[in-house]
Parts: C-alpha cells; structure tokens; sequence
C-alpha cells in the first residue's frame, strides 16, 4: 500500500468512524468497505492498538469504526473478525469509573 493509500484509507476511517459515533444512521459507502477491508488486513499483522497508534486514529474513531461494523455493510468475515479486534483491544475503561 502506498503513502498516498494509507492517508487516503486514514482520512475515509476518521470521517466514518466520527460520522458513526454522531449518527446512527451513518451508511457505509464503497469507500468506507475498502478502507475497511485494508483495516483488516492491517489487523491481522498487528494489534488494534498498533494499527491505530501507527494510523494516528483516536480511541474514538475505533468506536465508531466498532459501532459502524455492528450495523454490517462488509462481508461477515470481514466485520466479524474486524469488530472483535476493535472491541477486545478496547476495553471498558470510560464506563467503569463509580
């Protein structure tokens, strides 16, 4: 993947993944499948954290992302696998604090 790919594949993850957490509507579009499906190659190399720390994405892009996966739009494979890793590197720490 070139530079100019992961920046673009960055930008489309940013903007779903925000427009995920604002909307719940928020659609899925060609752009976002193929970001997505280079995510996912991306996290069978490595960590979400990596990935994401690597990508410069913020915990809360990941919970769009995570919450974006949950409504479909990508093969089963693809958002199964996606959304676990997402979701099992994430942690509930913002929740738990009593």
């Amino acid at each position: 993947m070139s530079y100019a790919e992961t920046l673009d594949m960055c930008s489309t993850l940013e903007s779903a993944g925000k427009a995920s957490l604002n909307d719940d509507n928020a659609g899925v579009d060609k752009s976002v499948v193929e970001a997505l499906l280079m995510l996912h190659d991306m996290l069978k190399q490595s960590s979400a954290d990596t990935v994401f720390s690597e990508l410069g994405l913020g915990s809360d892009v990941r919970k769009g992302l995570a919450k974006l996966l949950t409504q479909g739009g990508c093969s089963d494979t693809v958002t199964g696998e996606t959304r676990s890793k997402l979701e099992s590197d994430l942690g509930t720490d913002s929740e738990d604090k009593s």
